[in-house]
């Protein structure tokens, strides 16, 4: 794992970074830095502080994606206009807590009086 030497300091560092957060995705990162995917991966399992690395950058990254896609929905409420499903599918997979869907609790047919003191 020689290679890993040449990505380890942190001028390189920063480059992968930034190379993420400007919205690549892994399949363009291991392009750009030349390697093989196997490498890569093998990288992350191996590497603690390229694992962090990545995870990061591709947390920022959605976080960036995220914010877009809000700013694009609130456009779209007033000016009716983009692609709605594909804003809201996003959304709901990228932020759950605040965009996914509320599941509803499932109730069998013993929990009757649980139903009823839940609707009251």
């Amino acid at each position: 794992m020689a290679k890993y030497e040449k990505w380890k300091n942190e001028k390189k560092r920063k480059e992968i970074f930034d190379y993420l957060t400007n919205g690549h995705n892994k399949s363009e990162l291991i392009e750009y830095m030349q390697i093989d995917r196997s490498t890569f991966y093998q990288w992350l399992k191996t590497y603690e502080d390229f694992k962090e690395l990545i995870d990061e950058a591709e947390e920022i990254r959605d976080n960036i994606i995220c914010d877009k896609i809000e700013e694009k929905l609130e456009e779209k409420c007033f000016l009716f206009s983009g692609d709605f499903k594909a804003m809201t599918y996003i959304l709901e997979h990228k932020r759950p807590n605040k965009w996914g869907r509320i599941k509803q609790e499932q109730y069998q047919k013993d929990d009757i009086p649980k139903f009823i003191d839940d609707i009251e």
